[in-house]
């Protein structure tokens, strides 16, 4: 069956240029070309589109007002902007509903790239009412205190670039929003940035500053009507975890672009917990009672409940947002790294092991079961034999913290 994917343009001869460029895909696409908002909400009435593509300066309804409705309205659909290199004020608009930005003009290749990996995505995550709550999500909640200092570090008189990015680099939240934002073509990176202090750079203060003040991208957590849901219990772990990731790959990788890498997957790999626990509280409450009773793997449980772990559907949410392929599949996988195709020392095993150090030194509660470290896998790519020595690392590192 044909992905249908419609296209939005005010610009005939944009469109014109569109089907000529996309006419390979023919075969694999049914393509529908429109030139107005009103015109595409009236397509989508006829008929179930997966994709659109929009422009985003176009008379009476631009492509953000369109892609505000067409989350409200079809919510599983992925949503692509186009944007002018100079459309600042455009970006901030488009940055909530708009999973993914594109250069306008742009190229077929990285239009088709772009559609196909994250339609790909969906294998991921098989329930589709999940898949649209993932879809619906415009940003992570960040920790209040963290939000907070962010604000005041934009207000303050010395503020700089590297020091927001990294009072932002503690956040899950905020990580991820300012890796959205700096992946996407719009900001013509050579290369996926994983770095939010690089990002931060890359951006500028006025866009951060947009971001967080004007464009609400980054929010603070309230509260969850989910009983025993913990932002800061999820918060501390991730932090940690990231932190044990950083120090785990620098024991088995030189590279410091993977070290750094490995910190942010860790930040970000229960990002999919948030996602469950703010926006399906009765799942999540019938999952913990589960855990609580049955005495089992969380994320075995919410896959019989929801058809997918935490971790898929964090690794969902990244994919959609256009994170680097690495991170996806760190989050994505690290409770079953086996199901991976990687081989070698990679950031899912960074995050695998740290998740497992993390749970196993801080758990103190015995109704939840502990995730064990992948052996197959570990020994698969040479590094089972290094679990005693990260153990002990882990172990120092704890008590460095608890010592203040």
């Amino acid at each position: 069956m044909k992905t249908k994917i419609l296209f939005v343009d005010d610009e005939p001869l944009v469109l014109q240029g569109l089907k000529r460029l996309l006419r390979p895909m023919r075969h694999e696409w049914e393509m529908t070309f429109v030139g107005s908002g009103p015109e595409a909400l009236e397509e989508m009435d006829k008929k179930l589109f997966e994709v659109i593509v929009t422009d985003m300066r176009m008379p009476g309804m631009d492509g953000a007002d369109l892609l505000n409705e067409v989350m409200v309205r079809y919510p599983w659909m992925v949503r692509i902007i186009l944007s002018g290199a100079s459309d600042q004020e455009q970006l901030m608009k488009a940055t909530r509903p708009a999973h993914q930005f594109l250069t306008k003009p742009c190229d077929p290749e990285v239009l088709k790239e772009t559609v196909v990996r994250t339609l790909s995505l969906r294998n991921v995550v098989s329930n589709k009412a999940v898949r649209e709550v993932i879809s619906k999500l415009d940003n992570i909640p960040s920790l209040p205190d963290v939000y907070t200092q962010v604000v005041e570090a934009l207000q303050a008189d010395d503020v700089s670039t590297a020091r927001i990015g990294r009072i932002i680099s503690r956040d899950p939240g905020m990580t991820a929003a300012v890796l959205k934002i700096v992946n996407s073509s719009f900001f013509a990176t050579v290369r996926k940035i994983s770095d939010p202090v690089q990002a931060v750079s890359l951006l500028g203060l006025e866009i951060i500053s947009g971001l967080i003040l004007s464009a609400h991208l980054m929010s603070m957590y309230e509260s969850s009507s989910a009983i025993g849901f913990s932002f800061d219990s999820l918060w501390r772990h991730s932090f940690e975890t990231a932190t044990l990731a950083k120090k785990v790959a620098a024991t088995a990788s030189g590279y410091k672009k993977t070290i750094g890498d490995c910190y942010i997957a860790g930040l970000l790999h229960d990002v999919g917990k948030l996602v469950i626990g703010i926006n399906l509280t009765e799942e999540y409450k019938a999952i913990q009672d589960r855990v609580r009773a049955e005495g089992r793997l969380e994320w075995e449980i919410e896959k019989e409940v929801l058809g997918s772990s935490h971790a898929e559907v964090g690794g969902y949410l990244l994919g959609l947002w256009g994170l680097q392929d690495s991170m996806v599949e760190a989050v994505s996988f690290h409770h079953n790294p086996s199901e991976s195709l990687v081989e070698g020392f990679t950031t899912l095993a960074a995050v695998h092991v740290a998740d497992h150090l993390e749970h196993k030194l801080r758990n103190t509660d015995d109704v939840y079961a502990i995730p064990e470290p992948d052996e197959d896998f570990l020994t698969r790519i040479g590094f089972f034999e290094k679990i005693p020595e990260w153990q002990a690392m882990a172990k120092a590192h704890l008590r460095q913290v608890e010592d203040g």
